[in-house]
């Protein structure tokens, strides 16, 4: 039934959740090693009007598509944060 196919798009869903998990800590990372601190706070600022637009994202995509849209919240947000770096 629909089953099958359901879990089977959760479980790539979460792999691609999980390849942008490492893009971004690997981004992440590298950009605190090599930015001096007023570039550093910058990205602070922004990483905050990410999180106020991630917890929106999050709840409208809750609302629309359950887990699938909390998954596709993370993969968004995560892209929205490297476009930064």
């Amino acid at each position: 039934g629909m089953v099958v196919p359901t879990l089977v798009l959760y479980v790539i869903l979460v792999l691609v959740f999980i390849y942008f998990i490492s893009l971004s800590g690997t981004t992440e990372a590298f950009l605190h090693a090599v930015v001096t601190k007023s570039q550093l706070a910058r990205s602070n600022i922004w990483l905050i009007v990410c999180s106020v637009i991630y917890i929106t994202l999050s709840i409208t995509l809750i609302h629309l598509a359950g887990a699938v849209g909390l998954i596709l919240a993370n993969c968004l947000s995560i892209l929205q944060v490297m476009g930064e770096a």
